[in-house]
């Protein structure tokens, strides 16, 4: 299984069609006060982000949404 780790990842309800984009099902959203964790499954990757709760788009658990990878913000891992 692969996995891309992130910070602060622009994650829009329904963009789409951007450069760096990937669509996917919301899969956990956890509240941890100072930063909302979430977890969204997009085309054979677990994508794990955190964004500033102001930033925040709302979402819950199996919504659709599209999540944005800009190079400079992203680290691959292998698991």
């Amino acid at each position: 299984m692969s996995g891309v780790q992130t910070c602060a990842l622009p994650i829009p309800r329904a963009a789409g069609g951007g450069c760096n984009e990937v669509a996917g099902i919301i899969s956990q959203v956890r509240d941890m006060g100072a930063y909302v964790e979430f977890r969204v499954a997009c085309e054979g990757l677990d994508i794990l982000g955190v964004a500033a709760p102001r930033d925040w788009i709302g979402a819950g658990l199996g919504e659709r949404a599209h999540v944005r990878l800009p190079v400079e913000s992203c680290q691959v891992l292998a698991t």
